[in-house]
C-alpha cells in the first residue's frame, strides 16, 4: 500500500506595502468618475468582488455560512503584481464602521472594479490645485476648474497611487510648516507664562520689602517719642 501524501496546502499571500508599490501621477477626471460611479451603483449587488472559497454546507436554517459570503467593494485603490487593495463597501456590524481596506488575490477581484481600475490608470491627467487631507489609503485632493467651462468640481478622495509625487512632496511640506509654527506657538506661550510669573515674584518681593520698611520707620518713631517723654519718678512735692 503506497504511502499517503501531505496535502499542501495553498500558501496564503502576504500584504504588500503601499510604501513599496510604485507612485503614478495619473488620476481621472473628476466628471467621468462620477458618470462610472452611477454605473457602478445602478449594477446588482452580486458584481462587485467576493472572495473566492470553496462552497460550504449550509446550516439546518438554510442560511449561507459567513466565510462564503461575497462582500461589495467600491473599488481598487492599489495593486501590487500579484494583489489588489480593495476598498469595501459594507460596514462591520461589530463596530458600524466600512471595513479597512484589505489586500486580496487578483483572481478574486471582479471583472468590473478591475476594468474601472484599468480606466482609472489609463486616464488622462487631470490639474489639480493641491492635497487638503488624507487618510491611511487617500488623499483628498482640491481640483482646478474646468479649464473651457470653468466649472467648479468638488474635492474628492483619491487613491494614493493616483496622486503625483509633487502634490506629495507639496504637502508633507506643508504638515511640516504646520507642525514647526504649532511648535513655535507652544514655546511662545510657555515663555510668556514663565516671564508673568517672575514679574508677579518680583512685584510680591518688592510689596514685601515695602512692608518691612514701613515697620521699621513706625519702630523708630515710637522709640523716639518714647525718649522724648519725661518718665515719673513717683517721689512727691513736699507739703509746705
Amino acid at each position: 500500500m503506497p504511502p499517503k501524501r501531505k496535502s499542501r496546502r495553498p500558501r496564503k499571500s502576504q500584504p504588500v506595502s503601499p510604501e513599496k508599490l510604485r507612485a503614478t501621477a495619473k488620476s481621472p477626471p473628476p466628471l467621468v468618475r462620477r458618470k462610472r460611479e452611477r454605473a457602478l451603483k445602478s449594477q446588482p449587488a452580486s458584481a462587485p468582488v467576493g472572495t473566492k472559497k470553496p462552497r460550504g454546507k449550509r446550516r439546518k436554517d438554510g442560511a449561507i455560512p459567513q466565510s462564503n459570503r461575497f462582500f461589495k467593494a467600491t473599488r481598487i485603490l492599489d495593486e501590487s503584481e500579484t494583489e489588489y487593495l480593495i476598498e469595501w463597501a459594507e460596514k462591520n456590524p461589530k463596530v458600524g464602521k466600512t471595513y479597512e481596506p484589505s489586500w486580496h488575490p487578483k483572481t478574486c477581484a471582479s471583472r468590473e472594479l478591475v476594468k474601472e481600475w484599468e480606466m482609472d490608470k489609463d486616464g488622462k491627467e487631470w490639474a489639480a490645485k493641491g492635497i487638503v487631507d488624507e487618510d491611511k489609503y487617500r488623499y483628498k485632493v482640491a481640483w482646478e476648474n474646468h479649464p473651457k467651462t470653468g466649472e467648479v468640481f468638488e474635492d474628492t478622495w483619491e487613491p494614493k497611487a493616483f496622486v503625483s509625487k509633487s502634490l506629495v512632496q507639496d504637502w508633507e511640506n506643508s504638515l511640516s510648516m504646520r507642525t514647526n509654527a504649532f511648535t513655535s506657538l507652544v514655546r511662545e506661550d510657555e515663555a510668556s507664562a514663565s516671564g508673568e510669573d517672575e514679574g508677579e515674584e518680583a512685584a510680591d518681593q518688592g510689596q514685601d520689602d515695602d512692608d518691612e520698611d514701613a515697620d521699621d520707620a513706625l519702630q523708630h518713631q515710637i522709640s523716639q517719642e518714647m525718649l522724648n517723654t519725661p518718665v515719673s519718678t513717683g517721689n512727691r512735692d513736699p507739703i509746705v
